[in-house]
């Protein structure tokens, strides 16, 4: 009998130590120590949408799968895919609507879902484009956890003329990227970034003329479909 009342005891100190959990949870030792890495942000204005569409696609480390994982959207921003890959450029792609709420920075929202592979893949249109012809866009990219290596590729749309992408980061001048073609024929700019860290935004200015709302290719998809799109751009880490 007293075996059994001090069997009892141990068991609810453990308990206690746990806070109380009473099922399988995601340590928070393991929340705390992911990173990201190989991370691909593409910026794409008026791709099929006259909104910018944002790719984020990259590995996670620090902790197995499944893992809770978090990122920041423009709070206006439209979700079009939140899930998992089982192969970098989109493959095997698994996901669904993530849940959202506010950030602690003004004008971001938290999103959030379980990750059960190492490869994210997030996407979002955001309606930040201003002015017709001359139009301008202002870009910031923030992020949860720390990134090693960040490869950011700026789309130029089709009939754009006059474009122009700088990378303006505190303390250093604008920095224009290096100009290439994707695997779908638009003309890029790439930047490559090393250890970005939570709450130091990355920002971006871009600026071209191009006339009315027309996109770079036909929508294949509404915006509310869960299936990622394809990568534009052939190129790896």
């Amino acid at each position: 009998m007293k075996l059994r009342i001090l069997g009892l005891l141990l068991l609810l100190g453990v308990s206690l130590l746990l806070g109380g959990r009473t099922g399988p949870a995601l340590a928070q030792s393991e929340n705390e120590t992911v990173s990201l890495k190989n991370f691909d942000l593409y910026l794409n204005p008026e791709y099929d949408d006259p909104r910018l569409l944002v790719m984020m696609e990259g590995d996670m480390v620090g902790a197995a799968p499944p893992v809770r994982i978090s990122f920041l959207v423009p709070t206006g921003a439209e979700m079009y895919s939140a899930g998992s890959l089982t192969g970098r450029n989109g493959q095997g792609y698994t996901g669904g609507p993530p849940e959202r709420q506010p950030a602690s920075i003004e004008g971001w929202d938290e999103v959030s879902y379980d990750l059960t592979t190492k490869i994210f893949r997030v996407e979002y249109y955001d309606a930040n484009i201003a002015g017709d012809p001359d139009k301008t866009i202002s870009y910031d990219f923030n992020t949860v956890y720390p990134i090693s290596n960040l490869r950011v590729i700026v789309q130029q749309p089709k009939g754009a003329t006059g474009f122009s992408s700088s990378l303006n980061m505190p303390g250093s001048d604008p920095k224009t990227g290096v100009k290439g073609i994707d695997g779908q024929g638009f003309t890029i700019y790439s930047y490559n970034l090393n250890n970005i860290e939570p709450g130091k935004p990355v920002h971006f200015d871009i600026s071209y003329t191009k006339a009315g709302t027309g996109t770079s290719v036909t929508p294949t998809t509404p915006a509310s479909s869960p299936v990622s799109h394809s990568r534009t751009s052939n190129s790896s880490w």
